[in-house]
């Protein structure tokens, strides 16, 4: 956006601050939530083609031989494909935040310098201190920026399992190899519209009810296998599914603070 002006037979331009847009950040969050729900289902037929996809709590007898089973199972490389553009999505969409509240000057002139930052630790150094402002270097507006430190994982009790440096290490790993999936079993099976009802519940949608989880397994008391994420923050294990949806609701919850700054209505 420009604004000119004539002063002494010189017409001036002057580059005014664009409103950010979320549309493109918007449909990054939806294309996120339906690849999830897209992965859960995939998951769910590949457990039903093979053996014990699921079991009664307390068949002591059953649940042995189901475990013993499922540790010996390959795991299809695609599921690993498939999480690694879900976890994409949701690192970009905070990249794109920083991109829109980021001047036009900057943008122009470092491109690739523009990203959300993610420490672990409070940078302290020069080296690391600079790293961090040369990511946020073309932001002018002081409410984003104070977000944006607020929202770093060193200011967590436990920054290990904090859910933007979780995303941040996942989808970092995954840019030089597939993340590391193992078969757990013991999950209590959540159906596709609970999961969705979960799911819009932490965002805190219009409309939304809390899913109590342990009133589902009191209703349906089985337990199912599930392909879970290694070295998943401070856990060893965590169900893929449930651990991405963590993070997007996360995720979704830093860009409806980031779209109280503006005008645009999320």
């Amino acid at each position: 956006m420009y604004r000119t002006r004539r002063k002494g037979g010189f017409l001036l331009v002057f580059s005014l601050p664009m409103p950010p847009n979320f549309d493109g950040i918007r449909e990054k969050l939806k294309r996120a939530k339906e690849n999830i729900l897209n992965l859960e289902m995939e998951l769910s037929d590949f457990f039903k083609k093979g053996e014990y996809p699921i079991w009664r709590y307390d068949d002591r007898e059953t649940a042995l031989k189901a475990i013993a089973y499922h540790r010996n199972r390959k795991i299809p490389v695609r599921f690993s494909v498939l999480a690694g553009e879900i976890l994409h999505h949701l690192r970009s969409v905070l990249d794109h935040l920083v991109w829109q509240f980021s001047g036009e000057w900057y943008r122009i002139a470092k491109p690739t310098q523009i990203e959300f930052p993610i420490f672990k630790v409070k940078p302290t150094q020069k080296a690391g201190r600079t790293g961090y402002e040369r990511q946020v270097k073309g932001i002018s507006d002081p409410a984003a920026l104070i977000l944006i430190e607020y929202l770093q994982p060193y200011n967590s009790t436990n920054p290990i399992d904090h859910p933007l440096l979780i995303l941040h290490e996942l989808n970092r790993n995954d840019k030089h190899r597939h993340v590391l999936l193992c078969v757990s079993t013991g999950a209590v099976p959540i159906a596709m519209d609970v999961l969705d009802r979960y799911i819009r519940y932490q965002r805190g949608e219009p409309g939304s009810v809390p899913i109590d989880v342990t009133a589902e397994f009191k209703r349906n008391p089985q337990l199912v296998p599930q392909v879970s994420f290694r070295d998943f923050g401070a856990k060893e294990i965590e169900p893929m599914v449930q651990g991405l949806a963590r993070i997007n609701n996360f995720v979704v919850k830093v860009c409806e603070k980031f779209a109280t700054l503006s005008d645009y209505v999320y």
